[in-house]
């Protein structure tokens, strides 16, 4: 919870298009792609926020900002967050506000994951399309699901950390060709520093591209005890150091998703200024391996929920659920399912846990989160109805 003052610019990115067809912003790259850089921030200077164009949104065009919605006075502004199980990958859908749909991730290529996203799209929210994509990083099971979901549900923009820094190797370059395949002139690099008020919802960059946040946003910036000894490892230059990385906030609510950021970028997020501060919802970095979730970033984040989108086989390391249950603020845990090669000390309890089988048994359950300008946040277990609700900070 912040009472950020942040400067407003305008700037239509690449959210957009031009009369080519390619996106539209203050600056553009000879491939297709454009970078939110006037009006916003390079890494270590202080944040400012943007207003980002969303063609087919409700307004049909520009997403304003939206005042008491984004900077904690009174609002009825609600959020909903919907984490759609892909059985260890990553699909994080946001409804704004305003109404637009943001989604982070899109799971595995395949039928499976890009049915389940469209499912909550078109049955669920009644929607005809996406208005932008979040492309944290270019591994499979975050970007691999993109082409087989635009199949199905029409996406108008991309946000990514630039080109892949693995389209070298068979695997990532069949992912990065895919990708550029169905994104080329919808795509917008974003860079730590940018905040973007998205039809409501502000949405500031922590990381990308190995780099990260070099000022503290609005009231973090005090000494992280935690860092005191801290155990260090060497910097991972593949796509999961490369991640994007934000903070999502609405009124008194802020969420971080790191993507698959590993833990030395962790670490110069926490321990430089404790750039970040608190948030009120932690999603597992890295679905909860062991690589990442520093605990020097975990800890000082102090959530008052976790949610962890691990799959049966896939994440959720024992050593996580005992970093979780060591933060200060003793959040509760919420987990797309059951890791099921660990006891039940090292699991969510089960009423919290969206999916307890694996195989045919493996419905695919859906966690949600209720969000208001408040704070109040209210975190619903798709397989049994089980809801708890919550306050901010």
């Amino acid at each position: 919870m912040r009472s950020a003052a942040f400067a407003i610019a305008t700037l239509a990115l690449a959210c957009g298009t031009g009369p080519s067809g390619q996106a539209t912003a203050d600056a553009s790259t000879s491939s297709g792609t454009s970078t939110a850089a006037t009006g916003t921030t390079a890494v270590g200077v202080d944040a400012t926020t943007t207003t980002s164009s969303l063609p087919g949104s409700s307004e049909g065009g520009e997403v304003s900002s939206t005042g008491d919605d984004t900077t904690g006075g009174a609002s009825t502004a609600t959020l909903e967050v919907h984490w759609i199980d892909t059985e260890g990958g990553a699909a994080t859908l946001f409804v704004t506000p305003g109404g637009s749909l943001v989604l982070v991730d899109a799971g595995f290529p395949g039928a499976r994951d890009a049915d389940r996203i469209a499912a909550v799209v078109q049955d669920q929210l009644g929607r005809d399309h996406i208005d932008l994509c979040i492309v944290t990083h270019y591994h499979v099971d975050h970007v691999g699901g993109v082409p087989d979901l635009v199949t199905r549900v029409p996406v108008t923009a991309f946000w990514d950390h630039g080109d892949s820094v693995e389209a070298g190797s068979f695997d990532g370059q069949q992912l990065w060709q895919d990708y550029l395949a169905v994104a080329d002139g919808k795509r917008t690099i974003v860079a730590p520093g940018e905040v973007h008020d998205v039809d409501g919802l502000e949405i500031t960059i922590v990381s990308a591209a190995t780099e990260v946040l070099a000022a503290a946003l609005p009231g973090a910036g005090a000494s992280n005890p935690h860092c005191d000894g801290a155990q260090q490892m060497p910097p991972a230059a593949d796509e999961n150091g490369n991640s994007i990385g934000f903070v999502a906030r609405l009124g008194d609510f802020e969420l971080l998703d790191l993507g698959d950021l590993t833990w030395s970028f962790e670490d110069q997020l926490a321990c430089r200024l404790q750039n970040i501060g608190t948030v009120d919802l932690y999603q597992t970095t890295h679905h909860g391996l062991s690589i990442s979730g520093a605990p020097q970033l975990v800890h000082a984040l102090d959530p008052v929920v976790v949610v962890m989108n691990n799959g049966p086989h896939k994440g959720g390391d024992a050593v996580t659920f005992e970093r979780i249950a060591a933060i200060p603020s003793m959040p509760e845990l919420w987990a797309q399912h059951r890791a099921l090669g660990n006891d039940d000390a090292h699991n969510a309890v089960q009423e919290r846990t969206a999916n307890l089988e694996d195989g045919d048994g493996d419905q695919g359950f859906a966690i949600t989160a209720i969000v208001d300008a408040s704070g109040s946040i209210t975190v619903t277990n798709e397989r049994n109805g089980h809801a708890r609700t919550y306050a901010s900070h």
